[in-house]
């Protein structure tokens, strides 16, 4: 994977006790590998997560000047973005007040301070509420009197709503600049059926969300065990999928290093329940966190989930787990060697590898535009190249990665990955 020895020298430094020995290599990056590797921490989401951890540790000198100042500068314009994107928020959530729709936040703004240490930090790009599907109609016309139009509405999904553009989204856009347009997800539970896999969540989320204050104001979010649960089930999906943000995982690092509440834990299990999906899924997840950051996943959830464990996952997470999580995006089909584990059947499990190996154009979109041009045209045919191009070079790698998860697959026994983990907090926590 190219530049992959930079980027897992980022993820070391942002790990729950840093090693920041591998930054010396920023100094040796040619030009053009300088630009890549802003390129994945933009896409990443780690820019400002890493600048604040070398500022606030004293390492500031490990990294280039000029590296540093185009964090900075990316920096001072997430603060704007940030500051503009509350103002719209405010906008939002006051217009579902207004039309009666009792709306939880979910994740964004809500993830201060437990996750995210402030939100200028974290790169944003559209607002997620958790409505009733009773609801819907009512949270659609509040949105329709902010300017937001959706193509569809559901009321077992997830709905989406933009505000028109006039502006046709390029490679080369700040994505730190303030928004052209924004964009509401309504969802009526925190997991959103999707093909191929089911996950049982708790139907009770949005009547258990609780006032939180929030910056200068009062917003409903939902209980800590419910975001928890969200934030598991926000990952799961997107690693069953081609590419995740691996500041998601960072986030879910940082909560892990910090709660240590027993009882908060024990909460969080009863809430999941005990079927074997949930289980594997949140195996998964943590597991792969608990890899890449090295924040240790409590006792009790290991104890939960160990059951549902498989060797096959457990090589998956250890030879696979953080090249995955480091790909370029559009991602890697890596996960195409776990995914099997989560499927409903066989059948499901064919249908998602033929979705994957031949993805449809219908997954690809550059934003609702006020009026598509020939321009937009233009772009939507130009991102569709760059990611047939990246799609066959995965496609050659997968045999590589395939031979060496089975080296990993016949070396190691979800017994003994479980174990150590588990030896290793013991002999911290004495």
């Amino acid at each position: 994977m190219r530049g992959l020895r930079v980027k897992l020298a980022v993820l070391r430094s942002l790990r729950a006790k840093p090693d920041f020995s591998e930054l010396a290599v920023f100094h040796k990056l040619a030009p053009r590998a300088r630009r890549d590797l802003l390129a994945w921490l933009d896409q990443s989401g780690l820019s400002l997560y890493l600048l604040d951890q070398i500022e606030r540790h004293g390492q500031s000198t490990r990294v280039p000047e000029d590296l540093r100042s185009a964090l900075g500068e990316r920096a001072a314009s997430n603060l704007r973005r940030s500051q503009d994107m509350w103002s719209e928020f405010v906008k939002v959530t006051e217009a579902f007040a207004a039309h009666g729709v009792r709306a939880a936040t979910m994740k964004g703004f809500s993830l201060g301070p437990d996750y995210c240490r402030s939100s200028a930090l974290r790169h944003q790009t559209d607002f997620d509420f958790l409505v009733d599907p009773g609801s819907v109609l009512a949270a659609a016309a509040a949105l329709r009197a902010c300017g937001y139009v959706a193509r569809t509405l559901s009321t077992t999904g997830e709905s989406y709503f933009t505000t028109p553009s006039d502006h046709t989204p390029r490679a080369r856009d700040d994505i730190f600049g303030l928004q052209r347009h924004r964009q509401v997800d309504l969802h009526v539970g925190i997991w959103d059926p999707v093909p191929y896999f089911d996950l049982a969540t708790p139907s009770d989320c949005l009547a258990r969300a609780v006032e939180r204050p929030v910056s200068d104001r009062k917003l409903l979010c939902l209980a800590g065990e419910d975001l928890f649960l969200l934030e598991v089930c926000h990952l799961f999906k997107h690693m069953l999928r081609s590419w995740i943000r691996a500041s998601w995982l960072f986030e879910v690092a940082r909560f892990l290093s910090s709660r240590q509440d027993p009882q908060f834990w024990h909460r969080v299990i009863e809430r999941a329940g005990d079927s074997a999906a949930w289980r594997r899924a949140s195996a998964l997840v943590l597991l792969t966190v608990e890899e890449v950051f090295q924040a240790e996943v409590p006792g009790s959830l290991r104890c939960w989930f160990a059951p549902a464990v498989t060797d096959r996952l457990c090589a998956w997470v250890r030879q696979c787990g953080t090249e995955w999580v480091a790909a370029d995006r559009p991602g890697s089909l890596a996960n195409l060697l776990v995914a099997g584990e989560f499927a409903r059947d066989r059948s499901s499990y064919r249908g998602y590898l033929l979705s994957r190996l031949r993805p449809a154009r219908a997954q690809l979109s550059i934003g609702e535009l006020r009026k598509p041009g020939l321009e937009a045209r233009l772009a939507g045919a130009g991102y569709l190249a760059h990611r047939a191009r990246k799609h066959l070079v995965e496609l050659a790698r997968l045999p590589v990665t395939w031979a060496r998860w089975k080296r990993a697959l016949r070396a190691s026994s979800p017994a003994e990955f479980i174990e150590v983990r588990g030896a290793d907090i013991h002999a911290k926590q004495l």
